[in-house]
Protein backbone atom coordinates (compact mmCIF):
# COMPACT_ATOMS: atom_id res chain seq x y z
CA UNK A 1 0.00 0.00 0.00
CA UNK A 2 1.50 3.47 -0.91
CA UNK A 3 1.33 6.23 1.16
CA UNK A 4 -1.87 7.97 1.09
CA UNK A 5 -3.93 5.07 -0.48
CA UNK A 6 -5.18 4.17 3.09
CA UNK A 7 -7.05 1.02 3.36
CA UNK A 8 -10.49 0.89 3.80
CA UNK A 9 -10.92 -1.32 6.91
CA UNK A 10 -7.97 0.34 8.65
CA UNK A 11 -9.70 4.02 7.89
CA UNK A 12 -12.84 2.24 9.54
CA UNK A 13 -10.82 1.42 12.42
CA UNK A 14 -9.37 4.99 13.24
CA UNK A 15 -11.93 6.45 15.42
CA UNK A 16 -12.03 3.23 17.97
CA UNK A 17 -7.98 3.52 17.96
CA UNK A 18 -8.21 7.55 19.28
CA UNK A 19 -10.89 6.46 21.28
CA UNK A 20 -9.02 3.77 22.86
CA UNK A 21 -11.23 1.37 22.56
CA UNK A 22 -9.60 -1.61 20.00
CA UNK A 23 -8.26 -4.87 20.88
CA UNK A 24 -4.50 -4.91 21.16
CA UNK A 25 -4.36 -6.81 18.00
CA UNK A 26 -6.66 -3.97 16.04
CA UNK A 27 -4.79 -0.91 17.91
CA UNK A 28 -1.31 -2.62 16.81
CA UNK A 29 -2.08 -2.49 13.51
CA UNK A 30 -3.83 0.79 13.03
CA UNK A 31 -0.95 2.22 14.70
CA UNK A 32 0.97 0.56 12.25
CA UNK A 33 -0.70 1.98 9.44
CA UNK A 34 -0.54 5.16 10.99
CA UNK A 35 2.69 5.14 11.13
CA UNK A 36 3.32 4.48 7.33
CA UNK A 37 0.46 6.65 5.84
CA UNK A 38 0.95 10.26 6.50
CA UNK A 39 -3.07 10.19 5.15
CA UNK A 40 -3.96 8.26 8.23
CA UNK A 41 -1.83 10.53 10.54
CA UNK A 42 -3.75 13.56 9.19
CA UNK A 43 -6.89 12.00 9.81
CA UNK A 44 -6.16 10.85 13.28
CA UNK A 45 -5.12 14.74 14.45
CA UNK A 46 -8.45 15.70 12.85
CA UNK A 47 -10.42 13.10 14.83
CA UNK A 48 -8.47 13.70 17.88
CA UNK A 49 -9.65 17.28 17.49
CA UNK A 50 -13.26 16.34 17.27
CA UNK A 51 -12.93 14.11 20.33
CA UNK A 52 -11.57 17.18 22.67
CA UNK A 53 -13.84 19.64 21.25
CA UNK A 54 -16.93 16.84 21.45
CA UNK A 55 -15.82 16.92 25.24
CA UNK A 56 -16.31 20.34 26.05
CA UNK A 57 -19.68 20.48 25.02
CA UNK A 58 -22.39 20.91 27.67
CA UNK A 59 -25.06 17.86 27.13
CA UNK A 60 -28.45 19.47 25.65
CA UNK A 61 -31.82 17.78 25.52
CA UNK A 62 -32.07 14.26 26.78
CA UNK A 63 -35.32 12.78 26.53
CA UNK A 64 -35.43 12.00 30.69
CA UNK A 65 -35.21 9.11 32.68
CA UNK A 66 -38.40 7.30 31.38
CA UNK A 67 -36.70 7.63 27.93
CA UNK A 68 -33.53 6.63 28.93
CA UNK A 69 -35.12 3.34 30.82
CA UNK A 70 -37.20 2.50 27.85
CA UNK A 71 -34.05 3.03 25.59
CA UNK A 72 -31.83 0.45 27.64
CA UNK A 73 -34.98 -1.73 28.14
CA UNK A 74 -34.96 -1.63 24.25
CA UNK A 75 -31.15 -2.56 24.46
CA UNK A 76 -30.99 -5.07 27.10
CA UNK A 77 -33.49 -6.60 25.74
CA UNK A 78 -31.89 -8.91 22.94
CA UNK A 79 -28.52 -10.09 24.61
CA UNK A 80 -27.66 -12.50 21.67
CA UNK A 81 -28.34 -9.77 18.83
CA UNK A 82 -25.39 -8.82 17.05
CA UNK A 83 -23.37 -5.78 17.66
CA UNK A 84 -23.33 -2.97 15.15
CA UNK A 85 -20.80 -2.70 12.66
CA UNK A 86 -18.29 -0.45 13.58
CA UNK A 87 -18.53 1.53 10.39
CA UNK A 88 -21.91 2.61 11.11
CA UNK A 89 -21.96 5.48 12.88
CA UNK A 90 -23.24 5.53 16.54
CA UNK A 91 -26.12 7.63 16.29
CA UNK A 92 -27.67 6.17 13.37
CA UNK A 93 -27.68 3.09 15.72
CA UNK A 94 -29.42 5.04 18.42
CA UNK A 95 -31.76 6.34 15.63
CA UNK A 96 -32.95 3.46 14.25
CA UNK A 97 -33.74 1.93 18.18
CA UNK A 98 -35.55 5.11 19.09
CA UNK A 99 -37.78 5.15 15.62
CA UNK A 100 -38.43 1.53 16.02
CA UNK A 101 -39.90 1.63 19.75
CA UNK A 102 -41.50 4.58 18.83
CA UNK A 103 -43.03 2.52 15.58
CA UNK A 104 -44.07 -0.25 18.54
CA UNK A 105 -45.60 2.27 20.56
CA UNK A 106 -47.74 3.76 17.90
CA UNK A 107 -48.85 -0.03 16.39
CA UNK A 108 -49.79 -0.77 19.53
CA UNK A 109 -51.49 2.00 20.48
CA UNK A 110 -53.56 1.38 17.01
CA UNK A 111 -54.78 -2.16 17.90
CA UNK A 112 -55.66 -0.53 21.37
CA UNK A 113 -57.91 1.27 19.86
CA UNK A 114 -59.16 -1.38 17.27
CA UNK A 115 -60.25 -3.87 19.54
CA UNK A 116 -61.36 -1.38 21.89
CA UNK A 117 -64.43 -0.93 18.66
CA UNK A 118 -66.74 1.87 18.51
CA UNK A 119 -67.04 4.11 21.81
CA UNK A 120 -70.43 4.11 23.53
CA UNK A 121 -72.54 6.51 22.84
CA UNK A 122 -72.44 8.77 25.75
CA UNK A 123 -68.64 9.81 24.45
CA UNK A 124 -68.69 13.22 22.94
CA UNK A 125 -66.71 13.80 20.13
CA UNK A 126 -64.27 16.36 20.78
CA UNK A 127 -65.66 18.66 18.23
CA UNK A 128 -68.57 18.98 20.14
CA UNK A 129 -70.71 18.75 23.75
CA UNK A 130 -69.57 22.46 24.31
CA UNK A 131 -73.48 22.74 25.67
CA UNK A 132 -72.93 19.79 28.48
CA UNK A 133 -72.02 20.87 32.18
CA UNK A 134 -68.76 20.33 33.03
CA UNK A 135 -65.59 20.51 34.47
CA UNK A 136 -62.20 21.73 33.47
CA UNK A 137 -59.29 19.90 34.49
CA UNK A 138 -55.05 19.46 34.48
CA UNK A 139 -54.09 16.28 35.44
CA UNK A 140 -50.71 16.05 38.00
CA UNK A 141 -47.56 15.48 35.67
CA UNK A 142 -46.46 11.92 37.49
CA UNK A 143 -50.14 10.68 37.59
CA UNK A 144 -50.21 7.65 35.29
CA UNK A 145 -52.86 7.32 32.04
CA UNK A 146 -54.08 3.92 34.04
CA UNK A 147 -54.50 5.68 37.54
CA UNK A 148 -56.43 8.65 35.54
CA UNK A 149 -58.19 6.66 33.86
CA UNK A 150 -59.53 3.94 36.09
CA UNK A 151 -60.54 7.13 37.90
CA UNK A 152 -62.67 8.78 35.64
CA UNK A 153 -64.74 5.22 35.19
CA UNK A 154 -65.49 4.78 38.50
CA UNK A 155 -66.70 8.20 38.84
CA UNK A 156 -68.69 7.67 35.42
CA UNK A 157 -66.46 10.87 34.07
CA UNK A 158 -66.01 11.23 30.01
CA UNK A 159 -63.27 13.57 28.69
CA UNK A 160 -65.39 16.09 26.26
CA UNK A 161 -62.11 17.63 25.08
CA UNK A 162 -58.16 18.42 25.30
CA UNK A 163 -55.73 18.80 25.90
CA UNK A 164 -55.86 22.93 25.38
CA UNK A 165 -52.90 24.32 24.59
CA UNK A 166 -51.79 25.22 28.63
CA UNK A 167 -52.90 21.17 28.98
CA UNK A 168 -56.01 21.63 29.91
CA UNK A 169 -59.09 18.81 29.54
CA UNK A 170 -62.80 19.59 29.77
CA UNK A 171 -64.54 16.29 31.76
CA UNK A 172 -68.21 15.61 32.43
CA UNK A 173 -70.52 13.31 34.14
CA UNK A 174 -72.67 10.73 32.31
CA UNK A 175 -74.93 10.93 34.87
CA UNK A 176 -76.76 14.28 36.45
CA UNK A 177 -74.46 15.00 39.46
CA UNK A 178 -73.70 17.71 41.41
CA UNK A 179 -70.51 19.36 40.05
CA UNK A 180 -69.58 21.61 42.55
CA UNK A 181 -69.65 18.68 44.78
CA UNK A 182 -67.86 16.82 41.86
CA UNK A 183 -65.50 19.19 41.69
CA UNK A 184 -64.55 18.96 45.47
CA UNK A 185 -63.83 15.23 45.47
CA UNK A 186 -61.62 15.61 42.43
CA UNK A 187 -59.74 18.42 43.68
CA UNK A 188 -59.33 15.60 47.01
CA UNK A 189 -57.39 13.86 44.55
CA UNK A 190 -54.51 15.85 44.24
CA UNK A 191 -52.35 12.96 43.11
CA UNK A 192 -54.55 12.90 39.72
CA UNK A 193 -55.46 16.57 39.31
CA UNK A 194 -53.62 19.94 39.52
CA UNK A 195 -56.28 21.49 38.26
CA UNK A 196 -60.09 21.19 39.27
CA UNK A 197 -62.65 24.09 37.77
CA UNK A 198 -66.05 24.47 36.35
CA UNK A 199 -66.47 25.19 32.94
CA UNK A 200 -68.02 28.42 32.46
Amino acid sequence: MKPGEADHGIAALLPFWVNGTLTSDEAAAVEAAVAADPALAKEVVFLQAVRSQMQTIQPGYSPGEIGLARLKRAITAQPDAAPARRDVPLRIVLAATVAATVVAAMVGFAANETLRGPQPAEYVQASGGADVPALVVAFQGNATSQAISDFLLAKGLVILDGPSAIGLYRIAPTDAVDLAGLAEQLQARSDLFDVVDLAE
